[in-house]
């Protein structure tokens, strides 16, 4: 399923991973709010170094004080916003990361589905420029 799911448009891929569980570490948190972004619309260059990923990766990019969390689909990307944590909503995408220990820019890694509606982020390192 990772495979064929991540290899949509970012429209469809953040629209599906709402309601998901995401699993960081021990940290399971449920996806709540996604934006899309497609590599034609950045024209901040915020994801540049995103647009050559393969569907599935992660990103971690340090923006002001935060790190975010950025997925790559097929012609883009899409930044988790808000997640829920035992109850608890964490709204921002810089307090989402914080939650789940995330505080280092340029970090990245995969995805893996466990099962329908659970993936887990595996973390790989740090993205060389």
């Amino acid at each position: 399923m990772s495979d064929t799911f991540w290899n949509r448009s970012p429209d469809r891929v953040a629209s599906d991973l709402r309601g998901m569980v995401m699993r960081v570490g021990r940290i399971d948190a449920v996806i709540l709010k996604t934006d899309p972004y497609k590599n034609q619309d950045d024209t901040r260059g915020l994801y540049s170094s995103l647009h050559d990923m393969q569907p599935g990766s992660v990103y971690f990019p340090r923006f002001m004080r935060s790190c975010l969390m950025v997925f790559a689909a097929k012609d883009g990307q899409v930044l988790i916003r808000t997640v829920e944590i035992d109850g608890k909503v964490f709204d921002g995408p810089g307090k989402t990361t914080s939650r789940l220990g995330i505080n280092q820019g340029r970090l990245r890694g995969t995805t893996r589905f466990l099962e329908d509606g659970l993936f887990e982020v595996v973390m790989e390192g740090v993205l060389q420029q």
